[in-house]
């Protein structure tokens, strides 16, 4: 078939203009810099329960330490 008579097509049209504004749609989501930073870690419900890691046996206690004010600041939710 023509490709000219294939861009003349309704329905191919129709198909090809979803597929370019999905594509437009993600380029503008798309996460970039600091906006994509995604921390896991365990709940905070089960830090004080030990875990084995590589072998060993770890128990994970919270500390409360001294901002440095040089470092980066980040907002976890």
């Amino acid at each position: 078939m023509n490709i000219k008579k294939l861009l003349h097509d309704k329905k191919l049209s129709v198909v090809l203009s979803i597929i370019f504004g999905l594509a437009v749609i993600s380029l503008l989501y798309a996460c970039n810099g600091d906006d994509c930073k995604n921390f896991v870690g365990p709940p905070k419900s089960t830090l004080n329960d030990i875990f084995k890691v590589n072998g060993k046996c770890v128990k994970y206690e919270e500390k409360s330490v001294k901002c440095d004010d040089n470092k980066k600041k980040l907002k976890l939710n």
